[in-house]
């Protein structure tokens, strides 16, 4: 009984794991986490600027701000992890998909 061919020939995803797993560590974390640290270094820049204009306002519009914008970021970070530790404890992925897209329009 011969092996048909796609069961011999590698699929892309077997070859990028191996990758993964084989590829030296350091070069490896640097391509992985460069997309995060693009975002982060974007998101820095819109705050900075944010609070630049903000500044523009005056003494008071800044410490109100700068007031609520902790209270805000606890609010989003709460609602996602609780978001996303509630979508893993269900088995059905439909149900998992809906309590995802609530969170995201929360």
């Amino acid at each position: 009984m011969s092996q048909s061919p796609r069961a011999t020939a590698e699929s892309p995803v077997a070859g990028r794991t191996r990758q993964l797993v084989e590829a030296p560590i350091t070069p490896t974390l640097l391509r992985l986490a460069m997309p995060n640290v693009v975002v982060m270094m974007a998101q820095a820049v819109v705050s900075t600027c944010e609070v630049y204009f903000i500044s523009w306002l005056g003494a008071e519009a800044l410490a109100g701000v700068s007031l609520v914008f902790p209270l805000i970021m606890l609010m989003q970070t709460g609602v996602c992890v609780a978001m996303d530790q509630l979508s893993k404890s269900f088995d059905n992925r439909s149900y998992s998909t809906i309590i995802v897209m609530q969170s995201m329009l929360l």
